[in-house]
Formats: C-alpha cells, structure tokens, sequence
C-alpha cells in the first residue's frame, strides 16, 4: 500500500529529529527577528515548527509527487527556439512546491525566506528525493544560488535577484564543466574580459559549458578565468550570467543532453559568445566560491542518495514481504532476510551521519548570520569565530566521506533490489529499474567518488605530516582499548580504527620507500618519523604517488565506516533498541576493514610493474 506521508512513515526520520537534533543549540545562534520570522519564542517551538513544516511536506512528496513520479520519467523534455520546455505534470509539481515554499526553507527572512535550519532542507531534499528525483533537481537550485548571491554578490545584484530566487520566480544553475575539463578545473578555458564599453561592473564571458543540470534557468553561476594573469585555480573567478539582457538571449543553450535518467531535469550544453556577466567577490577567487557551493552540494547528493536509498528499501521490502517461494515469503529465506537487513543497516549509519553533517552545516549558517548582523561583544564574537572554525574542520573532514559512501552504497543496494525482484525487477511494471537508474549519477556528479577519495586522501597526508605523534598515539591507545573496553561494540569499534591507523602507516611508509629508496620498518617508531620528516621535505618532489593513489578509495571506505558505527555507537545511547542494527552494521564492518587492509597491504608484484613500465607511460600502453 503506498505511503501517504514520507515524514510519518519513517521511524528513523522521526527518532533523529525528536531525540538527536540538538533544536537548543540552532536555537541559542537564531537572532531575535529571524525566531520571531519562524514563530518560536522556545527552543521547544521551534523544534516543533520544524517538525509541523516536516509533516506537511512529507505529506505532499507521498500523495502530489511521488505518484506521477514515472509520468515525470517517461515524459520527455524539448528544447524549441532555444528554450528549454517543460512537460505540464513537471511544471504542476514544481508549481506544488514552490507554493508549500521548498525554495526558501533555509534563507534568512531578511531575504524573505522561512529562516528554518539547513537541515530541515535537506530532510526535505530527501523526502522529495524518494518520491521524483527530477522534480527535485528542479527545484533544488533556487536556494544555493541565492546563499552565494548573499555572501559574495554587491547589494545591487542581491536586490535584483534573491527575492525571485528565494520565491521560486526564477532559478539558477552552477556551470563548471567543461569539455575536457569536469574535475580538472584549472582545465577550464571559457574567459572573462572586462567590458569597457559598459559604465557597470560587467565582464563578456566566452565558452561552452556542458553537463550543467537546470541548464534552462534564468542565472548561471560561471566559472571562468578572469581578467588576471594568474595560472591554475588562481585564475578563476566566478560569474553571474543572466539568461537574458535587455530582453534578449544573452547565452545559447545547443544542447539537451539524452540520459538514462533524471529525465525530467534539464542537462545542457551552454555557450557563452560575448555574453555579459556580473564578477562576484573578488578576481581571482572564485575556485574558493565555488567550493562553498560545491562542498553544500554535496551534502546535497548524500541526502539525494538517502532518499533513493529509503525508496529502494522500502519498494523491496513491499516486494519480498508479499511474493512467496517455496511456500514462504522471500523475507523469510536466508540469503534475501540478509541482504535486507544489511540494507536497512546502511541506511541507518548512513543517515545518521548524515544528519550530523547537515546539523553542523546548519550551525556553521546561523554563526555566520550572527556574525554579520548580530550586536556581539569582542569576546562572544572571537568565541563564534573559534566555534565555527571548530566545525568547519569536520565538515572538511566527513563531507567526502559521506558522500562516497552514501553514492556507492545507493547503487550497490539498487542494483540488490533488482536482483531480488528477479524478472519483475527486470521490467518497468516495478520500481526497482527506475531506482537502478536513478541511482546510477550519484557516484559521478559534484564530484566523482575518485574525487572525494582522493581528498581524503590529500587531507590524511596533511595531518599526518602535521600531527604525527596523533597516529602514533591513536594506535596505541586503540590497541589498548580494543582489549579492555567493557563494550564489545565499542571494541569492535577501537579495532577499526586501529587498522585504519596501520593502514595509513603502512601507505605512507611505502610512498617514502618507494620515492626515497630507503629501507624503512613499518614497525619502528623511530623510522615512522623519519618517514614524517621525509614527507615534509620531499612530497612535493616526490614522483611516484602510487601507494597513496591507489589506495584512497579503500582509506575513505574504512573512514567512512568508522564514522557510521561511531555516529550509531552515539544513537543507541538515546534509544536502546537501535542495539540490533548497530551490531549487525559494526560486524559486517568490521570485516570490511579487515579485507581492505589486507587489499592494502598487498603489494601486487604485475600491478607495480605494469604502472612503473613503458607498457603503461609509453604510447605502447598494454592497455591500448
């Protein structure tokens, strides 16, 4: 039987936001206008006027979008004369939810938003998610363009263009992509010259986009390079590019781009010929701009991901508890209640991290609106700044962990749910190919899984050479927890971390030996810091960097990991009978680092010579 409320439906939802929201601390950092803009006197209002506003849209995604989700699939977009034209059951949904106000659930009311948490966004984001994927991309750039226009644009342009955005009348897009430039920004070649002839601060933009979802909107976000004679990322700045100026087209859109989802979104190729543009901040800085958006992005995805992944679950779960084999239920043969529960595991770590992340994002926001118009003394004002740095650091840290983790696993229990349907799973009477599909980008988009492994990565290296008794330590204090801990979870737990602090030990003491033709013990301390000292000098030098790279994926799935059973570790204090799915989650776990550490410390004699032979740097590549 359908859902009639994707908010009352899920008991995960409802224990995080009535048990681990901390709704007193969002609510000390509010200032007097915005809690008097939301209704709440109290922390306790507040939080229920999170959960009323909740309730109602989780209402809306089960009863108005989610079942005309597949007419929304099926219904092709156009694009006539230039103009991207939606079909009447997408612009119906989108006119839904524009009137509910999902295009201004996060914004300050100053900028005439609701002024509600970053998180009540994303809950929502994963909600719509569940229910149409495309109609949530279509409604999904409206709000962080507008918190870009609010940090980084002049007022003039803020006064021009956030109250539409924030009121659903127009929308924006983030163009990056390029042709031969998709995560190698400092690829991208569309340029910006100043235009002379104009008495404002307009710049004429030149290039091809491609990739750009909600490409058919009336702003995009342009990173290009600037009228500098600076190289690399230092080169870019970031731009406001309307659709139209003085009433005419001021950028083309070639191409509407076939996929094999998202349907409903629009995926396009923009070319910018002359096209005036507004400079936003500073020259020069837009790759740091951009990051604000890309790193709230994607969180975005990870909640995106969430939803789809509660879908899969929730449409398999229908599926085996109804079809039966063998004269029971498949819920009740082994090999699918396993898969199940371990589905129903992940989606339980995943989303608590994740909402840890969203609340420490929404946090960050409320800081920074106090900062800038609140009336604070020196001391309060220097206690914010050390707050919000505080928790910058760990959104630095986990924001790619969760997003490959919640990306890898949407497709991983996609790809289950198929195979549990079985024939049914293979046609379009069900969901299950639907969700296979929509699936399938979340791994690629807003930075691909490699990507983020590989900023964790990058990040790991840079602690390590700044904090190295940290790993040292931290080894030895898990060794010994790992064996006195009263809790078997919590030792469990101490294990994991211990490995992946070998694990990190063992990868840099390679990258040393290999780049430095040293003889070093992975067991020594004394020669774990000459390694650190090597890698301060050297690593800029060094040319071999496989160890690291080929091995990020595997430390950012053990990050990952450890920080869902750790995050799952916390719930169970606030609800007891969580027990089950947290010892399911940390067993399974566990020996996922066991057999990635192992991966790691293997050394692959044919690998090693395939990559340090001409047979793959010469234009002899085996692979060829």
């Amino acid at each position: 039987m359908p859902s009639s409320n994707f908010f009352l439906d899920n008991k995960d939802i409802s224990f995080h936001v009535e048990k681990r929201i901390d709704f007193e601390k969002l609510f000390s950092l509010i200032l007097e206008d915005e809690k008097e803009a939301f209704s709440a006197k109290t922390a306790e209002e507040y939080k229920k006027n999170c959960q009323e506003t909740l309730k109602a849209f989780g209402e809306i995604c089960a009863t108005e979008i989610a079942p005309y989700a597949r007419e929304v699939d099926e219904t092709p977009l156009k694009l006539e004369n230039g103009e991207v034209v939606l079909p009447e059951r997408l612009k119906k949904n989108i006119a839904t939810l524009k009137s509910f106000g999902m295009t201004s659930l996060s914004i300050p009311p100053r900028y005439s938003g609701i002024g509600g948490p970053f998180l009540m966004e994303m809950i929502a984001c994963e909600m719509l998610n569940r229910a149409c994927p495309s109609t949530m991309l279509n409604c999904a750039w409206h709000a962080p363009i507008a918190r870009i226009l609010i940090h980084y644009a002049d007022k003039s342009i803020q006064d021009r263009y956030i109250e539409d955005l924030v009121s659903g009348k127009i929308s924006g897009n983030m163009a990056l992509t390029e042709a031969g430039a998709g995560s190698d920004l400092s690829a991208i070649r569309t340029k910006a010259r100043k235009d002379e002839s104009s008495a404002e601060k307009v710049y004429l933009l030149t290039g091809e986009k491609k990739f750009i979802t909600n490409g058919g909107s009336e702003l995009s976000l342009v990173l290009a390079k600037g009228a500098n004679d600076k190289k690399g990322l230092a080169s870019l700045s970031l731009y406001l590019c309307p659709r139209k100026w003085d009433g005419k087209d001021n950028f083309k859109i070639t191409n509407l781009e076939k996929k094999i989802a998202l349907n409903g979104s629009a995926t396009c190729e923009l070319v910018y010929e002359n096209s005036k543009a507004y400079l936003l901040g500073e020259d020069g800085e837009g790759y740091r701009y951009m990051l604000d958006l890309m790193n709230d992005s994607r969180i975005g995805v990870s909640f995106q991901s969430l939803g789809v992944l509660e879908g899969i679950y929730q449409d398999t779960l229908a599926y085996a508890e109804q079809r039966t084999s063998w004269g029971k239920s498949l819920l009740k043969h082994e090999l699918i209640a396993e898969k199940l529960l371990d589905q129903r595991a992940n989606l339980t770590a995943v989303r608590s991290i994740a909402y840890k992340m969203a609340f420490y994002r929404s946090l960050v926001y409320y800081i920074e609106e106090k900062l800038q118009n609140g009336n604070l003394s020196e001391n309060d004002r220097e206690n914010l700044e050390k707050e919000k740095k505080k928790i910058s650091l760990k959104l630095r840290y986990y924001t790619p962990l969760l997003k490959y983790k919640m990306a890898e696993d949407c497709v991983k229990n996609a790809r289950e749910g198929v195979q549990i349907l079985g024939g049914y799973g293979f046609t379009k009477e069900y969901t299950a190919e639907w969700r296979l599909r929509e699936s399938l980008i979340y791994p690629i988009y807003e930075g691909t899984s490699q990507i983020q492994a590989l900023m964790s990565m990058k990040d790991t290296i840079k602690q390590v050479i700044k904090n190295p008794t940290n790993v040292v330590g931290d080894l030895l204090t898990r060794t010994y927890l790992s064996f006195l801990d009263r809790s078997p979870a919590h030792r469990k737990l101490h294990k994991m971390i211990q490995i992946e602090k070998k694990a990190i030990v063992k990868i840099l003491t390679r990258l040393v030996s290999v780049n430095m033709t040293a003889k070093i013990s992975e067991t020594s301390s004394s020669d774990w810091f000459k390694v650190i000292q090597q890698l301060k000098q050297n690593l800029s030098d060094f040319s071999n960097l496989s160890p690291a790279l080929l091995n990020a994926e595997r430390i950012c799935e053990i990050k990952g990991l450890i920080a869902c059973s750790r995050a799952l570790l916390e719930d169970i204090q606030y609800d007891a009978s969580r027990e089950l799915i947290t010892n399911r989650f940390l067993n399974t776990s566990y020996l996922k680092v066991k057999s990635l550490y192992m991966q790691i410390s293997y050394v692959d004699p044919i690998l090693t010579d395939f990559l340090s032979s001409e047979k793959y740097t010469s234009s002899n590549n085996l692979l060829l």
